[in-house]
């Protein structure tokens, strides 16, 4: 049984539900880490268009790409004018 705003992995893709009832698919390459904690389901999909993805119990945390963007507006913020 699927839940609601969990992602399910299928051949070769994931496929993320929206807010607004439709979804959006990510081409995976790999599995990269897989595992049960006492807490949650940790999951590391390696994608074809965002690196290495987050997943938590089913639903998307971050990305590599994320942490790309994020350093480059840091810096992009923190250079003098």
């Amino acid at each position: 049984m699927k839940r609601d705003g969990v992602s399910t992995l299928y051949k070769n893709y994931i496929e993320i539900p929206c807010y607004s009832g439709t979804s959006f698919q990510i081409p995976v390459k790999d599995l990269t880490y897989s595992a049960m904690s006492e807490y949650q389901d940790i999951k590391i999909y390696d994608t074809e268009l965002y690196g290495k993805c987050l997943f938590l119990d089913g639903v998307i945390q971050c990305s590599e790409s994320d942490h790309d963007k994020g350093v480059r507006s840091s810096v992009d913020f923190c250079s003098p004018m």
